[in-house]
């Protein structure tokens, strides 16, 4: 059986899906809106198709479909007919309309053994030209039937009652309707994530019931009050008591408030933002960590492995040297965080004799270093992506730093209209020479490693 992806087909015939874009042709379903017959998983065959008519694959095969608006039969076989197709048609996701060739009623047996039953599909229709037989789950709905699906398999009772009466339902997280196009959908309303730092105490009688719900917030609180028995009616118009706060909420939820990009405008070498990113596996070089510096204005970035966070300091001295001699421009502030490396008494004397401004962020508040903490994180994804591509080992992750460096200095950043290389130095770069890190290499061998019948060159990998 051939089956293609409805949103696929659509795509490629239209450009995009239509779902509901029924004509007015009627089909023998028996739903309030039997009006326009859709299908949404099948597709038309094609002229000289391996589909063999009556094969038992072909007629054995359903597929379960919650989209399709009655039981479709591509093979006759099983097919009891009551009544023709009249011209009536079908309109698939693509928006092409297949006809009708009969209505009727399907009878199949299902399973093996002991366990074969006799199954009945009412409000069927044969429809020839299509390459699947789709089971319309909104037609066993109609015909009080039920459809479970757990756990990568499907369950279809004959008697939806039973389920209704088991309970199981009253448990759902989410329940949907049926629209006028006889299709299942949610109706939602989006709202803004968001996160209060503390809660004021609620006044009156309705403190004890948000106790009582463990501390509901007061808006869910007064819902609560309109979709349950036995509160109160008062506690739907609670009002927050002004200065004041429930310490358990306070304790208990408090979340750390979002930290917003700044906007301020900087000059060259105005300010460089540095910081410590690992432990990672051990480098070939022995390297656990690497030290970022970024600079402001152009976004201009350097990495250097290290072995220990000891090291960051000169490895900082050296950086600024970098920056200023690249530029010209004197660098006035560094922002970083709490880190131990960061305040040595040496670093702090040499702030001094550079005339560079420390800015420290708070403990614990690594937000404050948002853009440094940006870079890592930006760091480590592309050198990922780069030791997946190439399938490295990730002891090369050092190597794999430098060139994503390299690039990420040459590459677009958003707010300028030049690389940030171009912006620190004026010079446009050239990336004709660009390999792909880890691309196969060959390396020429020394002359005097040379023999005459053995190749001239070892087989490596690019990696910087």
């Amino acid at each position: 059986m051939q089956r293609d992806c409805h949103k696929k087909k659509a795509d490629e015939a239209k450009g995009k899906r239509k779902p509901g874009v029924g004509g007015s042709e009627g089909c023998h379903g028996g739903g309030p809106h039997a009006g326009a017959a859709l299908a949404y998983t099948v597709s038309i065959g094609k002229t000289g198709s391996s589909k063999a008519r009556g094969s038992s694959l072909f007629s054995s095969t359903w597929v379960l479909d919650s989209g399709t608006t009655n039981h479709i039969a591509a093979g006759d076989k099983g097919f009891t007919v009551q009544k023709a197709g009249s011209g009536a048609e079908v309109t698939l996701a693509n928006g092409e309309k297949v006809p009708i060739k009969r209505h009727g009623h399907l009878s199949m047996d299902v399973g093996k053994g002991k366990n074969k039953t006799r199954m009945v599909l009412g409000e069927a229709m044969l429809m020839p030209d299509l390459t699947s037989n789709l089971l319309s789950v909104r037609a066993v709905d109609r015909n009080r039937g039920a459809v479970v699906i757990v756990e990568n398999a499907c369950y279809i009772l004959s008697d939806g009652d039973a389920v209704h009466s088991s309970g199981v339902l009253d448990k759902a997280s989410v329940v949907g309707t049926v629209n006028y196009l006889e299709q299942y959908v949610l109706k939602v309303t989006p709202v803004k994530a968001s996160a209060c730092a503390a809660s004021t105490r609620i006044a009156g009688e309705a403190e004890l019931w948000h106790r009582r719900f463990n501390h509901l917030g007061l808006e869910n609180l007064k819902r609560a009050a309109t979709m349950v028995d036995g509160m109160p009616s008062s506690v739907a118009d609670a009002k927050r008591v002004i200065c004041t706060v429930c310490v358990p909420c306070v304790d208990g939820k408090m979340v750390q408030a979002r930290s917003f990009r700044s906007s301020t405008v900087t000059t060259k070498c105005d300010v460089v933002h540095t910081d410590i990113g690992g432990p990672l596996t051990e480098a070939l070089g022995d390297s656990l960590y690497f030290m970022t510096a970024l600079e402001d204005s152009t976004g201009f970035i350097t990495a250097t492995p290290i072995k220990t966070k000891g090291m960051a300091p000169e490895v900082l001295k050296t950086r600024i040297k970098q920056l200023e001699t690249l530029t010209g421009v004197k660098v006035k502030r560094i922002r970083h965080d709490s880190e131990k490396e960061y305040v040595k008494n040496d670093l702090k004397a040499w702030y001094e004799h550079k005339s560079i401004t420390s800015e420290m962020t708070a403990q614990y508040k690594s937000q404050q270093n948002g853009k440094a903490e940006r870079v890592n994180c930006t760091l480590m994804e592309r050198v990922r992506a780069a030791l997946l591509d190439a399938g490295a080992e990730v002891e090369l992750w050092a190597e794999a730093l430098a060139s994503v460096v390299h690039v990420l200095n040459r590459s677009p950043k958003a707010g300028l209209d030049v690389t940030p290389l171009e912006a620190l130095t004026g010079r446009r770069p050239n990336v004709t020479g660009f390999p792909v890190w880890g691309s196969r290499a060959w390396a020429l061998k020394p002359k005097r490693q040379q023999r005459n019948l053995e190749p001239r060159t070892d087989v490596a990998r690019f990696a910087g």
